[in-house]
């Protein structure tokens, strides 16, 4: 009795270890699964990023910068001066060659170098599809000529320095500022040009031809009122000085005197003498 209660014991513990066997392999080809469609999964999402790679390296490149039909064939300028009228030389000072891509193009670079063309103060670059490249020109003014009547330098309200032939300025008869010394020219020539201006701004009767610096502390200028024959006018030449006022002075002194002086002298305030 005792035998067979051992042998079915034996029996029991044998047949759950060949159940739990059975389970071991028949879980086998489900784990081989979960793998393969683990790797299948790895392998599609690394393609997946290499295409994905390769389309924002190449389609850009494809629909823009290598793009035939975005070849750079028009220039429209849009100014009022000098360079509305001379688009090829703007060309060459940006060195740009019709044929070249849009959008290859640096347009805050192309920006940059036209700023730095003396009579051009502001720039805009843009482009306009298919091809064209318009630029917008803000061109300094400019207000007076330096050392002589046809001198090729010419000078701005802010004191730049330009080329007359790449200017407005053309062949117009600007006042010329002469006497200066060769250093600091801008700095030399401020109160003349504020006087310039002023003369332009608020007395139209007032046609000032020449500026002398020669004298230090001093303005020599040489004018014409209302047509009149030439005088010259002396004033005190500092930065602070109030030209608007002297300039009334000046007009005042002619309308209520009738005065035919060649020289009016303002130098001191408070007096006006002449002869």
């Amino acid at each position: 009795m005792f035998l067979k209660d051992k042998n079915m014991a034996e029996y029991s513990r044998n047949s759950k270890k060949s159940g739990s066997s059975r389970k071991t392999d028949s879980n086998a080809p489900d784990s081989s699964k979960r793998k393969f469609k683990l790797i299948a999964i790895i392998c599609l999402a690394v393609l997946f990023l290499g295409l994905l790679t390769w389309c924002i390296i190449k389609l850009p490149g494809y629909f823009y910068t290598e793009n035939p039909r975005l070849e750079f064939k028009n220039l429209e300028v849009d100014s009022t001066g000098y360079w509305q009228k001379n688009p090829e030389l703007l060309l060459e000072r940006l060195e740009l060659k019709k044929g070249a891509n849009l959008f290859a193009l640096d347009l805050q670079a192309l920006r940059e170098k036209l700023e730095k063309i003396p009579s051009i103060e502001t720039a805009e670059v843009r482009l306009h599809l298919p091809d064209t490249l318009k630029i917008k020109i803000i061109e300094r003014i400019p207000r007076a000529s330096l050392f002589s009547v046809n001198s090729p330098a010419v000078i701005d309200a802010s004191g730049v320095i330009m080329k007359r032939q790449e200017s407005s300025a053309g062949n117009q008869r600007l006042p010329v500022i002469k006497g200066l010394r060769n250093e600091n020219i801008a700095t030399q020539v401020k109160p003349a040009l504020r006087l310039i201006l002023n003369a332009l701004s608020n007395y139209s009767d007032i046609a000032i031809q020449e500026i002398s610096l020669a004298v230090p502390g001093e303005l020599r200028v040489k004018l014409y009122y209302r047509g009149r024959k030439q005088c010259m006018v002396l004033l005190p030449s500092n930065e602070d000085e109030d030209y608007n006022y002297l300039l009334s002075v000046f007009q005042t002194t002619v309308l209520r005197s009738g005065s035919n002086w060649s020289i009016y002298d303002l130098r001191y305030k408070g007096s006006v003498s002449g002869r």
